[in-house]
C-alpha cells in the first residue's frame, strides 16, 4: 500500500514539475513576443513618421522644380537689351541654385534609406517612372564641377584674364 501511494505520489509530483516548468515557459514565450511586437511597432511608427517626411520633403523638391521651370520660362525669351540678358544670366545662376538644393533634399530621402520611385517627364516630354537613386546619380552626373579658383589666370576670348575682370557676356 506504501508502495502504491509513494507510485502514485511521485506521479503526480512529476507532472506537477512539468506542468510548472510548461507554465514558466510559456510566461517566457509571451514576454518575448510582447518585447518583439512592441520593438516592430516602434520601428513602424519610426517609419510613418519617416514616410510623413519624405512626402513633405517631396512636396518641397516639386514646387523647387516647379519654380525652375517658371525661371526658365522667362530664360527662353529673347533678350530685350543687355540689361535684360544680364538679368537672364542672374535667372540662370538662380536655376543652378534651385537644383543644388533640390539635389540635397532628394540626397537626404535616400540617406534616409528610402528609395522610392518617382515620375520624371523628360525633354521629349514623354513620362518615366524611375527609382529615386537612379534620378539623383543622372542629375549629379549632369551637374558641373565646382568653379576653379579666381585668383588663376583663365582664358576669355582671345585674352587672358591675370586678376579680376568679370565677364558681363558682351562681344565687341
Amino acid at each position: 500500500m506504501e508502495l502504491l501511494i509513494g507510485f502514485f505520489l511521485g506521479i503526480v509530483t512529476t507532472i506537477t514539475m512539468f506542468m510548472i516548468y510548461a507554465l514558466v515557459t510559456v510566461r517566457k514565450l509571451k514576454a518575448t513576443k510582447k518585447n518583439i511586437v512592441d520593438e516592430l511597432r516602434k520601428k513602424l511608427d519610426e517609419q510613418d513618421g519617416k514616410r510623413e517626411s519624405i512626402i513633405i520633403r517631396l512636396k518641397k523638391a516639386q514646387a523647387i522644380t516647379e519654380q525652375q521651370l517658371d525661371i526658365r520660362a522667362a530664360t527662353d525669351q529673347p533678350s530685350k537689351n543687355a540689361l535684360h540678358s544680364r538679368y537672364k544670366n542672374g535667372l540662370i545662376s538662380d536655376i543652378k541654385k534651385l537644383e543644388e538644393e533640390k539635389l540635397a533634399i532628394l540626397q537626404s530621402i535616400l540617406d534616409d534609406g528610402f528609395d522610392p520611385t518617382i515620375s520624371v517627364i523628360d525633354e521629349a516630354g514623354q513620362r518615366q517612372e524611375l527609382p529615386l537613386s537612379h534620378f539623383v546619380n543622372k542629375a549629379a552626373a549632369v551637374t558641373p564641377p565646382p568653379a576653379q579658383d579666381p585668383n588663376v589666370p583663365k582664358r576669355v576670348g582671345k585674352f587672358v584674364v591675370v586678376k579680376g575682370g568679370k565677364d558681363d557676356g558682351t562681344v565687341h
